[in-house]
């Protein structure tokens, strides 16, 4: 599992409980929709942090809170490995 891959799972899953459609999460982001579904499926590279925080902003959760997620403990676990 990517980084990336951690961040669009915690993206998705915010969405989900907050009944966010990605079309509202463009609009309420500023994030273009084609960089919103490359994230969410998967398809996108890097994610830049300026994108993250606006995507945050957006599904209106700060950015400690979108971190502090099992998903990133376990990230941090296994890039410590390395």
């Amino acid at each position: 599992m990517t980084v990336s891959d951690v961040l669009a799972d915690r993206i998705s899953e915010i969405c989900k409980e907050k009944n966010i459609t990605m079309k509202e999460l463009c609009q309420k982001s500023g994030v273009s929709y084609s960089t919103v579904n490359s994230i969410i499926k998967h398809k996108h590279g890097e994610i830049r942090l300026m994108t993250i925080i606006k995507l945050c902003k957006g599904m209106e959760i700060n950015i400690p809170d979108f971190f502090h997620a099992p998903e990133f403990q376990d990230l941090k676990q296994i890039l410590n490995k390395k």
